[in-house]
């Protein structure tokens, strides 16, 4: 799961860095509408789902990388409940981080690209 975690969030990282423009027209027109999409209830509800999961399997075979990723993982459930309960809040602070200073946008980009290799090297290390 940290391979997969760490190759999305590499990714995306990527895309923060490369394609600025295209990647807030994204995440301010289709993800975080001002009205939330319908979807976006369902995506919540299972990304919450998905990390209750890993808390399960973290106490089901404890270990350092199972750790890891169920940490990362809860942040899930803050995000899924901000979409759930609180979406305008969560909206406010989305366009906070993207229409924001440059250089929030920046350091959002240069973690998300040292999280996604650290999550990436886990995998390989821990399998």
């Amino acid at each position: 799961m940290s391979g997969f975690l760490g190759i999305s969030c590499l990714a995306s990282g990527l895309w923060m860095l490369l394609f600025p423009a295209s990647w807030k027209v994204l995440v301010l027109e289709k993800i975080c509408p001002e009205r939330r999409p319908t979807w976006l209830v369902y995506v919540a509800g299972i990304g919450i789902v998905w990390s209750l999961a890993t808390w399960g399997m973290y106490f089901g075979a404890p270990s350092l990388g199972t750790l890891v990723v169920t940490l990362f993982m809860t942040f899930g459930i803050l995000k899924g409940g901000m979409i759930l309960f609180r979406y305008e809040y969560f909206r406010a602070f989305v366009i906070t981080l993207v229409d924001g200073s440059p250089k929030t946008l920046t350091w959002l980009q240069i973690g998300y690209f040292v999280l996604g290799a650290g999550l990436l090297l886990l995998s390989l290390v821990l399998s």
